[in-house]
């Protein structure tokens, strides 16, 4: 389920092409940076959404999983050693 932005960064691109054209400005200006940002970060969102949600679990995921639970466990027996 991706944000609905559009409305927003089409507005966004519509005042960007007005303060760029109205300026003579030839650069990105400050709204345009924003509505890239924008969907950018939709972008990644999405992909970040798909990658939580996904039910395959691959081996080498399940691997660094037990890695991960081996590395906290010393971590807490370290961690329980020293304070006493």
């Amino acid at each position: 389920m991706r944000d609905n932005n559009d409305e927003i960064t089409e507005k966004l691109d519509a005042f960007a092409d007005w303060l760029e054209g109205a300026n003579n400005v030839h650069c990105s200006s400050l709204p345009r940076r924003a509505a890239i940002v924008i969907r950018r970060l939709e972008e990644e969102n999405h992909q970040m959404r798909l990658r939580l949600n996904k039910r395959d679990v691959t081996l080498t995921e399940i691997v660094n999983r037990y890695i991960g639970y081996v590395r906290i466990w010393w971590y807490m027996r370290k961690r329980k050693s020293a304070s006493k």
